[in-house]
C-alpha cells in the first residue's frame, strides 16, 4: 500500500521518518511511504528537542489557535491528495492525526452515503491523535467542540488504527477518536505520546500486529468492491 505520512506539530518529515523507521521496517517491503511537511514555522516539540538540533527548521500543518489556518490546512490536504495521489492510506502523528481525522470525515459528508469507493484514502493509522473538533462549527463561528461518538456517532466508516500510550496526558483524545470510528483496532502500548520505537520491541510488534489488521481490512474491502458500512460500533483489541 502506498502511504501519505503526516508528522506531529514541532517536528519535520525528518524527524517523522525516523520516528516511524522502526514500524516502517517491520511492516516490510510491501508498502511505500510518501513524508508531506507542514507549512507553518514552528518550535521544536519538546518529546524530541534532545533528539533533534533545535536550530534547524520544524513545522505544523496549522495554528491550533486559527480557524482560516485549519482551514488553509485542510484544504492544501486534499489538494496534495488528488495532485500527487493516489494514496491508500494515511499514517499520521498527534497533529497529523487530527488534520487526517478531519479530513476523512469531510470528505465522507461529500460522499454518497456508505459509499467506500468514493473515498480518496481506504485506511488510516492514528498514532497519538490530538483533540478532534466539529470543523463546521470552528470554520463557521470560531468556537470549539470536540467530537463525541454519543453526539456525532461513528463519522469514519473505512479502517482505522490507534495506537496511542497509556501514559499519554492526551490518551483521552485518541480514546474519543477510536470511538467516532465504525472499523476501529486499538492498540494502547506503555509509553507516552510518542510514535512506537527502537526502545520497546514489545511496542513496536504489537503497533505493527495493529497496522496489519487495518491493512487486511482495507485489503479486504477494496478487493470485493465493498462500501465500507457497518452496523455498531466495532472497536476492537489489536490481536
Amino acid at each position: 500500500m502506498h502511504f501519505l505520512c503526516l508528522h506531529g506539530i514541532g517536528t519535520s518529515n525528518q524527524v517523522f521518518e525516523v520516528q516511524t523507521a522502526a514500524l516502517r521496517y517491520e511492516l516490510g517491503d510491501n508498502h511505500s511511504y510518501e513524508f508531506v511537511e507542514g507549512t507553518v514555522p514552528w518550535q521544536l516539540a519538546p518529546e524530541v528537542s534532545s533528539m533533534f538540533n533545535p536550530k534547524d527548521s520544524y513545522h505544523a500543518y496549522f495554528d491550533p489557535e486559527s480557524a482560516p489556518s485549519a482551514q488553509q490546512a485542510l484544504d492544501q490536504l486534499d489538494d496534495y491528495v488528488h495532485t500527487e495521489g493516489p494514496f491508500d492510506g494515511i499514517i499520521a502523528f498527534s497533529q497529523g492525526a487530527a488534520l487526517a481525522a478531519t479530513y476523512i470525515i469531510r470528505k465522507s459528508k461529500q460522499s454518497k452515503p456508505g459509499n467506500h469507493n468514493e473515498m480518496p484514502i481506504k485506511c488510516v493509522v492514528f498514532l497519538s491523535s490530538t483533540a478532534l473538533y466539529d470543523y463546521e462549527l470552528y470554520f463557521e463561528k470560531g468556537q470549539l467542540r470536540v467530537l463525541d461518538a454519543d453526539i456525532d456517532s461513528e463519522l469514519i466508516q473505512i479502517p482505522t488504527v490507534h495506537i496511542w500510550g497509556e501514559q499519554d496526558n492526551l490518551r483521552k483524545d485518541s480514546e474519543r477518536l477510536s470511538r467516532l470510528c465504525a472499523q476501529a483496532t486499538v492498540f494502547v502500548h506503555g509509553g507516552a505520546h510518542e510514535v512506537p520505537g527502537l526502545g520497546s520491541n514489545a511496542n513496536v510488534t504489537g503497533a505493527v500486529n495493529a497496522i496489519r489488521r487495518g491493512i487486511r481490512e482495507a485489503q479486504d474491502l477494496m478487493s470485493r468492491g465493498l462500501d465500507g458500512r457497518v452496523e455498531g460500533n466495532g472497536v476492537d483489541a489489536a490481536e
